[in-house]
């Protein structure tokens, strides 16, 4: 009698038909797809004519960033440059779960990084970054990660930036960049996509892929501060804290009411809610750092006090919230962890030698409002560099 393989206690997965694979697919993000294909030979073979030509970085897009026309709705392309669009994506690494029982481990035992994409000529290579600073991480040649001690992957945070070597100037640099609607979501790469991007000045513009020349969105000639996805919308806030959502006609519709502090703005999504950071610098006082939580039904900001277990990064790129058992034992919650982008800012914080580097890591309690310096948590050499002993680096 033949043997079936349920009854032999072999794994059917194999056999699901290409057609169901294609259907997953389209609700992955291409990373995610090429997971997939990692799961068995069957799958590797079936998944490349599914996957087509994935998105590869960076991208070359027409250059944007300097003044928009205003008495013209399209802005004019600038001769002979180039926008170079870069993804980074932060992980958290987890080990397998019989390492916890080795001596030498502790319940602390992640790695939080944030990678970044750059196809060559020769392949592929990785720039390992500081998730909250962006700085590269030195000793990593780029080639290969080995994660066979790993259990658990999870994706924390992507961003999209463009290459700060091809940049001068204020008005050349792109503040934020976001791609719409996120990768992964069942649309064809490239000819249903936007891109988005805050200019060094404050200008909001988007720009189809395909198109030569980008379009700015005036919204009465606000200065913006960040830009996010939320509910499969865009939202975007500016200077003062006002929350308008870009319409399918590419015009900002007003849904919340300015804070008016004249501060750098963050927008963040967290358990289905949308929240604004307000971080504020003030010579010679410390900084200070509002948290709000949109109430739609007001059209407001509601304060938020607590963040419960959760943690909040303000970085370079972008705010994200992460709960404080995913980095466990290494990071306290209800903290905001963020990018001191001044060397003025970390002497107001932490007395020491004037050869800090430019750019550190604070720690903001909300319990009790005090401010630190992230080296004071013991945690913090094991979360960030060097990677921990189960993940080997070429």
């Amino acid at each position: 009698m033949k043997t079936s393989s349920r009854d032999r206690g072999e794994s059917r997965w194999p056999d699901l038909p290409e057609e169901l694979l294609a259907e997953i697919c389209k609700l992955l993000t291409w990373t995610d797809s090429v997971r997939l294909r990692g799961i068995c030979q069957s799958w590797r073979n079936s998944i490349p004519s599914i996957l087509g030509n994935p998105p590869r970085f960076p991208l070359q897009l027409p250059y944007p960033m300097s003044d928009y026309n205003h008495s013209s709705r399209r802005q004019p392309p600038s001769a002979n440059l180039t926008l170079t669009l870069l993804q980074s994506t932060t992980y958290i690494f987890h080990p397998n779960p019989r390492r916890l029982s080795d001596p030498d481990s502790s319940d602390s035992d992640c790695w939080f990084v944030t990678a970044q994409e750059r196809w060559e000529p020769t392949g592929l290579k990785v720039r390992l970054l500081n998730p909250i600073t962006q700085q590269q991480l030195k000793g990593f040649s780029g080639k290969s990660m080995d994660f066979r001690d790993c259990c658990c992957v999870t994706e924390a945070f992507r961003t999209y930036t463009q290459n700060e070597e091809k940049v001068s100037g204020i008005q050349g640099k792109a503040k934020r960049v976001i791609i719409y609607p996120e990768p992964g979501s069942g649309c064809a790469w490239k000819e249903d996509y936007l891109v988005l991007a805050i200019s060094g000045n404050g200008r909001l513009g988007y720009l189809r892929f395909g198109d030569k020349n980008w379009i700015p969105i005036n919204g009465d000639f606000r200065y913006y501060d960040d830009i996010t996805i939320y509910r499969g919308k865009l939202y975007v806030v500016d200077q003062w804290g006002l929350l308008s959502m870009i319409n399918s006609s590419m015009k900002p519709i007003k849904v919340a009411a300015p804070v008016y502090e004249d501060d750098r703005k963050y927008l963040a999504v967290s358990l289905g809610d949308l929240y604004l950071i307000d971080m504020t610098v003030k010579f010679p006082k410390v900084i200070e750092i509002r948290v709000y939580k949109l109430n739609e039904e007001e059209h407001d900001w509601d304060r938020v006090k607590s963040i419960g277990d959760r943690m909040l990064f303000v970085g370079v790129e972008g705010a994200f919230f992460l709960s404080a058992h995913i980095l466990r034992g290494g990071l306290k919650g209800n903290c905001i962890y963020f990018a001191l982008e001044s060397r003025k800012i970390v002497t107001l914080i932490r007395e020491g030698p004037e050869d800090l580097d430019v750019q550190r890591i604070g720690v903001f309690n909300l319990e009790d409002g005090s401010i630190t310096d992230l080296t004071s948590f013991p945690g913090y050499s094991k979360i960030f560099w060097p990677p921990p002993p189960w993940i080997r680096l070429d």
